[in-house]
């Protein structure tokens, strides 16, 4: 793997400085499971890049520089390729993912402001989202649902839709109807899920979650994926 040690010297003293300013701070860091381990790595990583002869050690030893001369450029790749071999092996535990598994690609302020407006857990909102439509506000389902948070052609229109494929008009639609959904259950999201999935028809009918194997799977993924992904 070929390296610029200028920038990415720079990216770790940043990331080491931003831990540190986290630590200070008594705010959480995103490295939570495996402080210890990632800041070794990343400050060996930083020690070996500022300074091309490895005349110090990470414990602030000197090498004789006879020794650090005779250092030939094969032991010095493979003590590279181990480093980041390590730290391969590392940020998996350290839960480092693309933001998008997440969050829903550059919503998350639409879907913190709807959370706020409408009083819906954002995290419900999100996993909504993923699982209706997968994040894409292109979406268009075979039954005619629309946008991040497939809504009908009618629901829509009761809402004052005007573009449902428009990410802020279908957040807040969405989470509008969500809301009104919940409110009308009592505050059982069960019920609110099943009846945005499967329409509050369904739900009085069967005095519950309908006994369709769509929508009682549709909650329990959206329910599951609140637990797992977005807590």
């Amino acid at each position: 793997m070929t390296v610029n040690p200028s920038i990415m010297a720079q990216l770790l003293s940043l990331s080491l400085c931003s831990g540190i300013q986290n630590q200070s701070s008594d705010q959480q860091s995103p490295f939570s499971s495996t402080d210890h381990d990632a800041t070794q790595l990343f400050g060996s990583l930083l020690a070996m890049m500022m300074n091309d002869s490895y005349s110090t050690s990470g414990s602030g030893r000197s090498i004789p520089s006879e020794r650090a001369s005779s250092a030939s450029s094969i032991s010095s790749t493979n003590s590279d390729q181990m480093l980041w071999q390590q730290l391969a092996d590392t940020l998996p535990a350290l839960n480092i993912t693309d933001s998008s598994k997440k969050s829903d690609s550059g919503y998350d302020m639409i879907i913190q402001e709807m959370s706020t407006k409408y009083s819906v857990p954002a995290p419900l909102i999100r996993s909504v989202i993923d699982t209706e439509s997968g994040g894409n506000p292109s979406a268009t389902s075979s039954s005619g649902a629309m946008g991040l948070m497939q809504l009908m052609p009618s629901t829509a229109a009761d809402l004052g839709v005007t573009n449902p494929y428009d990410p802020a008009q279908n957040i807040e639609a969405g989470t509008r109807y969500l809301s009104q959904l919940i409110k009308r259950y009592n505050g059982d999201n069960r019920l609110a899920l099943a009846a945005y999935n499967a329409g509050s028809g369904a739900v009085q009918k069967y005095g519950g979650i309908p006994p369709f194997p769509e929508t009682q799977a549709y909650v329990s993924k959206v329910l599951s994926k609140v637990q797992q992904t977005y807590v």
